[in-house]
């Protein structure tokens, strides 16, 4: 496995006062890029699954950057703002 550079880490370590979104947006954000249809091509039932679905790959996606900066970067909530934005971007993911 190649080692990572710091460029590919920048979206996760950008700090938190740099024109970062709030959770609320960057939750929304997530399940509008998991939705793989257009909305014109579904149906409301479908539109619906659709998005439920995406909220479930978008849950996926935050864990997945969670368990990699505590984990492998090893860093912790105290200290680290990262680590509390996708906190709360996961809270906002469970209350769409």
């Amino acid at each position: 496995m190649k080692p990572l550079k710091c460029m590919q880490l920048n979206y996760l370590t950008k700090p938190l006062n740099q024109n970062r979104m709030e959770p609320k947006e960057k939750a929304k954000e997530l399940v509008d890029k998991f939705v793989l249809k257009s909305v014109f091509d579904m149906n409301n039932d479908e539109l619906i699954e659709s998005r439920q679905l995406a909220k479930q790959y978008a849950l996926i996606a935050v864990d997945e950057i969670r368990y990699f900066m505590i984990n492998t970067l090893k860093w912790d909530k105290k200290h680290n703002g990262n680590v509390l934005y996708w906190e709360e971007v996961k809270q906002e993911l469970n209350n769409l």
